[in-house]
Order: structure tokens, then C-alpha cells, then sequence
């Protein structure tokens, strides 16, 4: 099994959408994590609640893939392991 690290933390979900979709445009498995169940808790949570998901093998080329965004993973945000 693959080890899942954090590339990017979000306060608005679309954010997290645009960068999803283009690592699913790249062939950069992904995932969003999201703790405002859905929606119905937003604006409840204080904070970047939206974790950008990826495999620990794809993390420098996820990285590489969001700069075009103008985004890129600050320190704490970077590696971090969801396990």
C-alpha cells in the first residue's frame, strides 16, 4: 500500500476541486480529504480543512503540477503523512 502524504491544505473547497483536477488531468492519483462534511458544516471549522491527497511516489510531480495554479505547498503543508 501506497503512503499517502498531504500536498496542499484548503480553507475553500473549489480551490481544492481546480487543483484536483489538474493532477487527474496529469495521471496523478489524488484525493480530497474533507472535514466539513459535505458542506453542511462550512464556515463552522476554523482553518484549512481541505486536504489535497497524494501517493508518496507522485509528491514531487504533484508539486511540480500545481505551480502552474501559482500555488505552491508551503513547508508545513509539504509531506506530511496521513498515517
Amino acid at each position: 500500500m501506497e503512503k499517502e502524504i498531504v500536498l496542499k491544505t484548503y480553507i475553500h473547497r473549489y480551490e481544492a476541486d481546480i487543483a484536483k483536477g489538474l493532477l487527474d488531468e496529469k495521471g496523478i492519483d489524488n484525493m480530497i480529504s474533507d472535514e466539513d462534511v459535505g458542506g453542511f458544516r462550512t464556515g463552522m471549522i476554523i482553518g484549512d480543512t481541505i486536504k489535497l491527497i497524494v501517493n508518496e511516489k507522485d509528491l514531487k510531480k504533484a508539486k511540480e503540477a500545481i505551480k502552474i495554479l501559482g500555488e505552491s505547498p508551503s513547508a508545513k503543508n509539504s509531506a506530511t503523512s496521513t498515517r
